[in-house]
C-alpha cells in the first residue's frame, strides 16, 4: 500500500504529480515540489486505493510524462 518512485532531475525545475483512475479522472495531486538542482529525488506516497489501473502524472518544467500503475 505504497508507491516509490525516484526521479532524476537535470536540474532546477517544478515537480507536480498527479494521479489519475484508468478513466483518466484526477483522483489527487500527489506533490507539488521545487527541485534546487541536477540529481535523483525519491519519492513515497500512502497508496490506499483499490487494486487496478492508474497514471501517475509527471509534470515538470521540461515536459510531461504519463507512468502506468498496477495495483
Amino acid at each position: 500500500n505504497k508507491l516509490q518512485i525516484e526521479i532524476t532531475f537535470l536540474g532546477v525545475d517544478h515537480l507536480n504529480l498527479g494521479l489519475y483512475d484508468q478513466q483518466g479522472k484526477r483522483i489527487t495531486t500527489l506533490l507539488i515540489d521545487e527541485i534546487n538542482g541536477a540529481g535523483k529525488k525519491e519519492y513515497s506516497f500512502d497508496f490506499p486505493y483499490s487494486d487496478g489501473v492508474y497514471y501517475l502524472n509527471l509534470h515538470t518544467n521540461t515536459g510531461r510524462q504519463s507512468v502506468k500503475i498496477v495495483k
